[in-house]
């Protein structure tokens, strides 16, 4: 165990600076690119539902947007909505995006569907716009709409700032119809009497909560309080990031109203939209979310740990050259005979020529593992989760398999046990990213 293949020298240095040129040199072609991207149509507004956990019925969309980069491909609104806030683009962005999200609306009414209501995220540059409540009474207006189909979600920080201004603006966002929903929420700073003043409507628990239960108990009571807490105060909890049977079943027996996730389905299209509203319902029969599928193709079971395992990372090898690299940490979530999946704050290639190692304390004994990413997902602004598969001889393998189901049988004889590098954080608040 504590050698599953030969070591290497690490270090990293020379790529940890190509990592950063790179990224200098991405970030300056986007702002760049950016005032030019609505004329040249590479904007998309995606569509993701948000469901009723009881009935599965589905009652609302989040509205994401892509941009459709000429040589980056799609971007998610994480790598260029900051650039766009810098670049004063925010604005005519944000009145894009709604007049999109109301021509869309407009199609879905006149074909017969059913009315839903429509998240959309308000950034502060946004939120503290002089008269945008007029703003968006204005677009609704020039589609024949009225505004109360909106959500308008703000992050838990904006309403900590300018706490008249917030309180302010969102009285004349219910005027006209129009719900408030604090997202993210459990990831910032708020406190409970900004909580009951600003009188929000909708509290969406950030994903990062939902990711780590129903095994880390802490977790669990927090997501738990804050669905009473937000039951008692008269607001409805939407989970985000809903991904497994298991976190939907905890989530209905608290009390959770409604989620969104891959469980249900990832962000699509307006035209794929349709077809989802068409029906009404999600019928999770048939709607296997990637996770799960992905999960029926591995060849070995995979242990989730009970909290997330803090481990020191290195680079051993990359194009078939070995580097030299220093460590760094990241948190394993599970693992298997053939591979784990880690979080990390850096945003490495998937590449088979990349081999990389783990170390870190389990069951009182050092143990190491190395193997390649086979697959990246950005879930928050510079936090990566990763999957990694093993590379290894059969022999070790089987060691590897002893080991998991040892591991296993004393957690589960007595969960309290924890005889390694645990911590009891979530990624995000581990990372300090909050």
């Amino acid at each position: 165990m504590e050698d599953l293949i030969n070591d290497t020298s690490l270090n990293v240095d020379d790529y940890g600076i190509a990592i950063q040129a790179g990224h200098f040199s991405r970030r300056t072609r986007l702002r760049s690119d950016i005032a030019r991207a609505i004329s040249a149509n590479q904007f998309k507004v995606y569509y993701q539902p948000e469901v009723d956990l009881q009935t599965n019925e589905i009652f609302a969309a989040e509205a994401f947007v892509r941009w459709e980069h000429p040589e980056f491909g799609t971007l998610l609104p994480r790598e260029f909505i900051t650039i766009a806030e810098e670049s004063d683009f925010m604005l005519e962005m944000g009145d894009w995006i709604l007049n999109e999200i109301c021509r869309h609306y407009s199609e879905w009414l006149n074909e017969g569907l059913p009315p839903i209501k429509i998240a959309v995220n308000y950034s502060s540059v946004q939120f503290f716009q002089k008269n945008f409540v007029d703003n968006i009474q204005k677009i609704t207006a020039q589609h024949n709409l009225n505004p109360d189909f909106i959500v308008l979600e703000i992050l838990e920080r904006v309403s900590i700032n300018d706490f008249s201004i917030v309180k302010s603006s969102i009285d004349k966002l219910h005027e006209v119809g129009v719900k408030v929903a604090l997202d993210d929420f459990g990831t910032g700073f708020s406190s409970l009497e900004y909580l009951c003043k600003l009188n929000i409507d909708i509290l969406k628990i950030d994903q990062l909560f939902i990711n780590t239960i129903p095994y880390d108990r802490k977790n669990s009571i927090i997501i738990e309080t804050i669905v009473n807490l937000a039951h008692k105060l008269g607001m409805k909890t939407i989970a985000e990031g809903v991904e497994t049977l298991e976190q939907l079943n905890y989530l209905k027996a608290i009390g959770c109203q409604a989620g969104q996730g891959y469980f249900f389905s990832r962000p699509v299209p307006s035209s794929e939209y349709k077809k989802l509203l068409i029906d009404k319902f999600i019928n999770l029969n048939d709607n296997q979310q990637p996770a799960e599928v992905f999960k029926e193709k591995r060849q070995y079971s995979r242990y989730r740990f009970p909290l997330y395992l803090e481990a020191s990372m290195t680079i051993l090898k990359y194009l078939g050259q070995d580097v030299h690299f220093g460590s760094t940490l990241v948190l394993i979530q599970d693992i298997s005979a053939g591979g784990l999946c880690f979080f990390s704050t850096l945003c490495l290639p998937v590449r088979n020529s990349l081999l990389i190692q783990f170390s870190t304390t389990l069951l009182g004994k050092h143990v190491e593992f190395h193997g390649v990413p086979v697959w990246r997902k950005e879930v928050k602004e510079n936090l990566y989760k990763y999957g990694v598969s093993f590379k290894i001889s059969e022999k070790k393998r089987k060691q590897l398999i002893d080991f998991i189901n040892q591991l296993e049988l004393q957690f589960n004889n007595d969960p309290d046990a924890l005889n390694g590098d645990f911590v009891r954080q979530s990624p995000y608040s581990y990372f300090q990213l909050m």
